[in-house]
C-alpha cells in the first residue's frame, strides 16, 4: 500500500490583507490496495475546514480503489500580520489512511511587501534643473499613495507635495526643494527611499505617567527597491505633519495636546513645536519633523514631558561622500529586420529593442544601483551595478518579441518613448507573382506548341 499528495495554492503571491487563498489538496493511492479512512490534515490557523470535492472513480470519501485520485479543498484568509511579518505563508499537508500510509507536501504562498509596479510617470517638471533626470519615491499614507517627484544626483524634491490619508484627516507637507535621504546599516544616502509607509503600530510604545495618548501611534517605515526595511529617513529642513484626534479622548485635566515623536535613545514621547504656517484646530494638531519615527497625538496632564527644542537639520557626516548616483543618456534602438535575404519582401522594425543608459556615482565611496526597466507601467527587468566614487557605467537591456505598437519605456529614472511596425512591400510581391504567372502561362504555350508539331 501507499499514498501520495500534492498541495497547490491559488495565489501563489498576495500583497494585500483579506486576499483569500484556496488551497487544493490531490490525494492518489498510489498502491495496489485499496485504502480506507483516507484522511487530510493541514495545521495551518486560521485555515478552512478541509472539505472532499471529488474522485475519478466516484468513491466515496475517505476511500480510494488503486490508481484513484481524490481532490480536497480549503481556503485561508491573509491577515494584516501576515503582511506586516513579510515572511512567507508556509504549510503543510499529511494524509494518512488506516493502512499505515501517510504522505506530505508543503505550499508556499508569497508575500509581497513591495507595492504593486507604479505606472509610467509624466514628463518631469518644467522647474527640474536642466540636465538633472527626475526620479521618484511613493508616501503610502494608511493605503493612500502620492508619487513624489526629485532630482535624482541630489535628492531634492521638485515641488511642494500633500500626502494625505484616506479620510484625508492626517496629512504631511513636503515643500519644494526639501531633500530627503535615508540610512541603512550605518550608510548615509542622498536620495529617498523607494516608498514611505505610514501604518499603525501593533506594539506602540508606552506613554509615561501624565501622559494620555488620544491616537493611534503610527510608525513610518521606509523601503529600499529590493524591499530592505531602512533605518532612518531624514530631511535637511522642517517637514509639517498634522494629525486628527477625537476630543472626547481627552482627559478632563489636560493641559496641552500636541504631536509627540517617540525618543527610542530616551525611551520616551517627546512633544514637538506648532507646525510654520499650519494652524492647529479644535481635533487637530501640527507639529514640524525633521526625521520619521512614531508619532501620536499625546495629551499631557501635568508636567511630565518637557517641550522638544527646535529640530535642527542633521548634519552630513565627515569624511568622504557617499554614494550618489545620476543617470542620463538614455538610448532606445529599435532593430531594424529585412526578412527575405536581398529581396526585401517584409520590413519589420522595433521587434528587439535595445535600451542603454549611463550611470555615475557622484560620491567618493562605492555603492549599489539598482536600475529599473519598466514598460507601459510593468518592471519588466533590473540590473545592479556597483560603481566606486567617481565611476561611470552603462546598463543595458535587449527586448524580444515586442508585438506591434506604441510604448513607453522608463529605465533608471530616464523616460523615452518607442513604436514598432511591420511593412509589407506589396508592390513586389505583386510583381514576384505576375513575373511567376507569366512563366506558367509561356510553359504552357510551349507546351502546347510541341504536342501541335508532334
Amino acid at each position: 500500500a501507499d499514498v501520495s499528495i500534492v498541495k497547490t495554492a491559488d495565489p501563489t503571491s498576495v500583497s494585500e490583507a483579506g486576499t483569500e487563498v484556496t488551497y487544493t489538496f490531490v490525494v492518489t493511492n498510489t498502491g495496489d490496495v485499496t485504502l480506507t479512512d483516507v484522511s487530510v490534515i493541514d495545521p495551518l490557523p486560521g485555515l478552512t475546514t478541509i472539505t472532499f470535492v471529488s474522485s475519478t472513480e466516484n468513491s466515496p470519501e475517505g476511500t480510494l480503489l488503486p490508481g484513484e485520485s481524490a481532490t480536497y479543498t480549503a481556503t485561508y484568509t491573509v491577515a494584516q500580520a501576515d503582511i506586516d511579518a513579510g515572511a512567507d505563508i508556509e504549510n503543510t499537508a499529511t494524509v494518512t489512511t488506516d493502512q499505515d500510509v501517510s504522505d506530505t507536501d508543503t505550499a508556499t504562498v508569497t508575500i509581497d511587501v513591495t507595492p504593486p509596479p507604479p505606472p509610467p510617470p509624466p514628463p518631469a517638471p518644467a522647474f527640474a534643473p536642466a540636465g538633472e533626470p527626475t526620479c521618484f519615491f511613493d508616501v503610502d499614507m494608511l493605503g493612500e499613495v502620492t508619487r513624489v517627484r526629485y532630482a535624482c544626483p541630489t535628492g531634492h524634491c521638485l515641488g511642494d507635495y500633500e500626502p494625505e490619508d484616506p479620510a484625508q484627516l492626517n496629512f504631511l507637507e513636503l515643500r519644494h526643494w526639501t531633500q530627503v535621504s535615508y540610512e541603512l546599516d550605518g550608510r548615509l544616502s542622498n536620495s529617498p527611499p523607494r516608498w514611505i509607509r505610514m501604518r499603525v503600530s501593533d506594539d506602540p510604545p508606552p506613554t509615561a505617567p501624565g501622559q494620555v495618548a488620544v491616537t493611534d501611534v503610527y510608525t513610518f517605515l521606509g523601503y529600499t527597491r529590493t524591499g530592505l526595511v531602512v533605518d532612518s529617513i531624514s530631511f535637511d529642513q522642517a517637514v509639517a505633519m498634522e494629525l486628527d484626534y477625537d476630543v472626547d479622548r481627552l482627559p478632563e485635566n489636560t493641559v496641552s495636546v500636541g504631536i509627540a515623536v517617540w525618543n527610542p535613545e530616551a525611551q520616551e514621547w517627546q512633544i514637538q513645536p506648532q507646525a510654520t504656517g499650519r494652524i492647529a484646530g479644535v481635533g487637530t494638531a501640527t507639529a514640524d519633523v525633521m526625521h520619521f519615527s512614531s508619532f501620536a497625538v499625546i495629551a499631557t496632564t501635568g508636567d511630565a514631558v518637557q517641550q522638544a527644542p527646535t529640530p535642527e537639520p542633521t548634519p552630513l557626516p565627515e569624511g568622504p561622500a557617499p554614494a550618489r548616483f545620476a543617470t542620463d543618456n538614455l538610448g532606445i534602438d529599435p532593430v531594424v529586420d529585412k526578412l527575405w535575404g536581398p529581396i526585401t519582401i517584409v520590413t519589420r522594425t522595433g521587434h528587439s529593442v535595445i535600451v542603454t543608459a549611463n550611470v555615475q556615482n557622484l560620491g567618493d565611496e562605492e555603492g549599489s544601483y539598482t536600475a529599473e526597466l519598466v514598460l507601459d507601467g510593468e518592471v519588466i527587468g533590473s540590473q545592479d551595478v556597483s560603481l566606486s566614487g567617481g565611476e561611470q557605467k552603462q546598463v543595458r537591456f535587449v527586448l524580444s518579441g515586442v508585438p506591434t505598437g506604441d510604448y513607453q519605456i522608463q529605465l533608471a529614472g530616464l523616460t523615452g518613448t518607442f513604436s514598432t511596425s511591420r511593412e509589407i512591400n506589396w508592390w513586389l510581391i505583386a510583381l514576384i507573382t505576375a513575373v511567376l504567372a507569366g512563366g506558367i502561362a509561356w510553359l504552357v504555350l510551349r507546351e502546347r506548341r510541341k504536342r501541335q508539331i508532334a
